[in-house]
């Protein structure tokens, strides 16, 4: 599957036939309006394909995943000791001490070659196989040597003791993994313990990203009077690496409607297209138009009630689901996370990755108008007391960057009127804090 993201240039507003600001859909209502759209129109189930398990990191599988095999797959010593028939501990104490002849050894890897019977033992290392006769493993700590032939012990001990017995951590047939679960560092590991080192998942969507407009330049190239750095492609391809799917770079597009009408119809083979630029009411901003004139449905919502972001598109060229970025980074970065996001995971039939979240209470009041979504920016602090505080660094700029990058997190207001100093919150975090 395809994903395409275009960038810049979307908050500037195209024709009321579009949007108008009296005209911006809610949220909730664009999303269902959207996915609904997707469903019926596109093709959202992606093929499987087989992977080394060393590339299966922050994949999806494809199947569910059972055991070929009970791990572990033999009873071993969870401790190094000295193996015994439980039986024969049973009487044992201070004043009752029992003595066992030792056998031998058997260290992790090495063949069974020991049988026990009353009276004996094996030392053991840790993750040995049993002997047999066995069924508890004695501490080497909570044993006396005597002259490295004979071991005494005072303490009784239990079947078990001191073993993983086979199937004690996975029993052969058991449910590993459901088909949609996102593979974790964690994960990788049970699944190569199992013995596989292959395993199925689903394909990456590709994401094409692409950039409108005259006024932006190519990192790297000399700057303008007039111009201003690419920013939202690279934001935006490594947005869609973090969601798991593969960014195509369709570069930079001036604002020219042959150049964009043929970017477009380029872009139909991928799956999902994601413009960014080019959405409002100005005389260059084309998007809309093009959209509806290559393919049908065209154009589902243009404008939503979120803040920042409200200039944002979605929409149908035929099968291909699209998405229009607005041009401002922080509007283009709240349109991915409402939108692009949601989209790429319900074609990789996941719920995504763990989303690391934390309770706040807020420093300070923030307004915020009801009925429309507001992202609001946050940098992470603590009281006194180490709990942690939202200090909120910006509700409504969607221009500068810096907020996002400055932030440790965000919240996201809906039906509400604003937060209040020592209101307690949910922040989504985007980096690590200490």
């Amino acid at each position: 599957m395809h994903v395409v993201v275009a960038g810049k240039g979307v908050e500037r507003a195209m024709k009321t036939k579009y949007r108008s600001k009296k005209s911006l859909t809610p949220v909730n209502t664009a999303i269902k309006k959207f996915f609904e759209a997707v469903r019926k129109y596109s093709e959202v189930n992606l093929d499987a394909e087989d992977i080394s398990i060393h590339n299966a990191l922050g994949r999806v599988i494809a199947t569910d995943l059972r055991s070929d095999i009970d791990i572990p797959s033999f009873h071993r010593a969870a401790m190094d000791g000295y193996a015994v028939r439980s039986l024969d501990t049973k009487q044992a104490s201070i004043r009752n001490p029992i003595l066992f002849d030792i056998k031998g050894n058997l260290n992790a890897g090495q063949a069974n070659r020991y049988r026990i019977q009353s009276g004996q033992t094996v030392e053991i290392a840790t993750g040995a196989r049993l002997p047999y006769g066995a069924d508890a493993v004695i501490k080497v700590e909570d044993v006396h040597i005597i002259a490295g032939k004979r071991l005494r012990i005072t303490n009784p001990v239990s079947k078990n003791n001191n073993v993983s017995v086979r199937g004690e951590d996975i029993k052969f047939g058991a449910l590993l993994f459901q088909k949609g679960t996102w593979l974790s560092p964690s994960a990788v590991g049970l699944i190569a313990s199992i013995g596989r080192n292959r395993i199925k998942v689903v394909r990456k969507p590709n994401v094409a990203v692409l950039s409108t407009g005259d006024e932006i330049a190519e990192p790297g190239s000399k700057l303008g009077k007039n111009s201003i750095f690419d920013s939202n492609r690279y934001m935006i391809s490594a947005m869609v690496k973090e969601c798991g799917g593969e960014p195509i770079d369709m570069g930079i597009c001036p604002d020219d409607e042959r150049l964009i009408l043929n970017k477009l119809t380029k872009s139909l083979k991928y799956d999902i297209i994601t413009a960014s630029g080019g959405s409002s009411v100005g005389k260059k901003d084309y998007l809309p138009k093009l959209i509806d004139r290559i393919g049908k449905p065209g154009i589902i919502v243009q404008g939503v009630a979120m803040k920042p972001g409200s200039p944002t598109g979605l929409g149908l060229i035929n099968t291909k689901p699209l998405v229009i970025c607005p041009g401002f980074p922080v509007s283009s970065f709240a349109a991915f996370q409402t939108f692009v996001r949601p989209l790429i995971f319900l074609m990789l039939n996941t719920r995504g990755p763990p989303v690391p979240k934390i309770v706040a209470t807020m420093t300070s009041d923030v307004n915020t108008k009801k009925g429309v979504r507001t992202l609001i920016r946050i940098k992470i602090s603590k009281d006194g007391n180490h709990q942690y505080l939202a200090i909120p660094i910006s509700a409504a700029d969607s221009r500068l960057l810096s907020t996002l990058t400055n932030a440790d997190g965000f919240v996201t207001v809906d039906d509400k009127t604003g937060l209040t100093k020592g209101e307690k919150v949910e922040v989504i975090l985007t980096r690590s804090i200490s």
